[in-house]
């Protein structure tokens, strides 16, 4: 079936470059938090280690609910 479908080729040759993103729990809330890191860091001067750091124990947090 899935031969038949409009553009299978093209989408198939693309899969062969592809990555898939690995599955988290609560991504959007995993997301949320590096935006903000990285905005804290471009945006607020805090130093990229430390923002990191912060970002760390928030992910965890978020991850084991």
């Amino acid at each position: 079936a899935a031969m038949a479908m409009p553009f299978i080729d093209v989408w198939s040759s693309e899969m062969l470059k592809g990555q898939f993103l690995p599955v988290t729990p609560n991504a959007e809330q995993v997301d949320a938090i590096m935006m903000s890191t990285i905005q804290s860091s471009l945006l607020e001067a805090v130093p990229p280690q430390e923002a990191l750091d912060a970002a760390v124990a928030e992910i965890e947090s978020v991850i084991s609910g």
